[in-house]
């Protein structure tokens, strides 16, 4: 199974997430396809690639309305009242 994960990392996926389903679903499956070294890993890289997108898809219209707002007063002028 390590040679899939090397090969095609896509297909190595599809079949380590099949294994549980059919697990839990009531199934008997060889749990000594699952390749255990690698799905953490791939379960820690799956999370730390979504943050780092929802990152990205937040910074840039954060960046946009700081743009557009205008300039920012640091102090309220009591003169003025």
């Amino acid at each position: 199974m390590s040679d899939l994960y090397d090969e095609d990392i896509v297909l190595w996926s599809e079949r380590q997430g099949e294994l549980p389903r059919r697990r839990a679903a009531g199934e008997l499956v060889n749990e000594a396809e699952l390749y255990w070294p690698h799905i953490p890993e791939e379960i820690e890289s799956m999370g730390r690639a979504e943050r780092d997108q929802l990152i990205s898809r937040l910074a840039v219209p954060l960046a946009l309305s700081r743009r557009f707002a205008g300039p920012r007063t640091t102090r309220c002028s009591l003169a003025a009242f």
